[in-house]
């Protein structure tokens, strides 16, 4: 059976959407509005300027809300036609009703609901949140199951050296840069060509003047030291052990998909201290910081005293490969102790426990101190 023309199947509502507000409503609600917006227009008689001047607005208001309501199913079609861009598009019937006859208005409806959703979807990326999404859903097409974050940043050029050299904060105007992090096992081939797919994809979404680069985040490696009081019973590499898994958790070492941030001192003593056969842990310092991984954990110390001599035992001293810049990361209290390490938003953090640095607290030495911090002191 063929199909029936939309344009002589379809036949108007009876009546208008509007109904109640036909040409006498508008009249009166508008002779109603006079007193309170023109308190001195007294004449109301139909002689007056300004009473005809209502009545000939209500008189194409009602005129307009008529034609709203008897939209036909004709027109709906041909709006349709335009959406889609096809002049010749017509109604393909899915649905028949109980006598058999098919609801041709129950599919135009559907067909026009389905192509202003169709077109409702973003398919270019315009915002740093288009760009992210966008880089997350292709990276997941090659790692599907695993954790994949991106960071976009606007108006900077991170590509090649950039993002490791001193003019990685300069302005680089119509430039994107994507950071996509991909779980720290993943093969530096593999990751290499997701990125490739992730910078195809994102090519074909962005605007004609827009230039970008997907690059890996810059992995700053932050080695720490302490020293612990295990509890009772609970040798020093079970307790680092433990240390370790808890600071993975909370620091998110093997499979990190967050950037930048501050890493705060008194957030890790509180990690460890919260660690199972832990008794209690004091002072947190960091050793190194470095993008290098090959020059971490040098044991020079970044933090030795509140009062100390400029190139010997500075408190911000550090190995000779920790530049002026570096420094700055670096934050310290009121006292002068290094309090936290900051991160640009497209490093990702890297937090190891210098094993050979840690001091171990044995029982019942400082237990004063203990009961003081467990008592409501807190850390320091």
């Amino acid at each position: 059976m063929s199909t029936p023309a939309v344009d002589t199947c379809f036949s108007a509502p009876k009546t208008p959407i509007v109904a109640e507000r036909d040409y006498d409503t508008l009249v009166r609600e508008g002779m109603a509005l006079v007193p309170v917006h023109a308190p001195e227009w007294t004449d109301h008689n139909p002689s007056d300027p300004g009473v005809t001047l209502i009545e000939l607005l209500a008189y194409f208001t009602d005129a307009l809300l008529y034609r709203i309501g008897r939209v036909t199913p004709a027109a709906k079609l041909q709006f349709l036609r335009l959406l889609k861009g096809e002049p010749h598009h017509d109604i393909v019937p899915h649905v028949t009703q109980s006598d058999g006859s098919v609801d041709l208005a129950a599919e135009l409806s559907r067909a026009i609901d389905d192509t202003v959703s169709a077109l409702s979807q973003t398919e270019c990326a315009i915002t740093p949140a288009d760009f992210e999404r966008f880089a997350r859903a292709a990276a997941a097409r090659e790692l599907p199951g695993r954790a994949i974050g991106a960071r976009c940043i606007a108006n900077l050029n991170l590509s090649g050296a950039r993002m490791h050299g001193t003019d990685a904060s300069r302005q680089a105007r119509g430039h994107v840069s994507v950071v996509l992090a991909l779980p720290a096992d993943v093969p530096d081939d593999v990751a290499r060509h997701v990125r490739e797919k992730v910078s195809h994809d994102l090519a074909s979404r962005s605007l004609l003047t827009t230039r970008h680069s997907v690059v890996a985040p810059a992995v700053l490696h932050v080695s720490i030291a302490f020293a612990v009081a295990p509890l009772p019973g609970v040798s020093l590499d079970e307790a680092l052990a433990s240390i370790d898994d808890v600071l993975a958790g909370r620091f998110g070492n093997a499979n990190a998909v967050s950037f930048g941030g501050t890493l705060s001192l008194a957030s890790i003593a509180k990690t460890i201290d919260a660690a199972p056969g832990i008794d209690y842990v004091e002072d947190v310092i960091v050793l190194d910081a470095t993008s290098d991984p090959r020059l971490q954990a040098r044991g020079v110390g970044v933090q030795v005293g509140a009062v100390a001599t400029l190139g010997v035992d500075t408190v911000l001293g550090g190995p000779a490969h920790l530049s002026e810049d570096a420094f700055a990361r670096f934050v310290r209290d009121s006292g002068g102790r290094l309090a936290s390490v900051l991160l640009t938003p497209w490093e990702q953090l890297r937090l190891t426990v210098s094993r050979a640095h840690v001091a171990l607290i044995a029982a019942g030495v400082n237990d004063r101190a203990r009961r003081m911090r467990h008592g409501g002191g807190g850390h320091e």
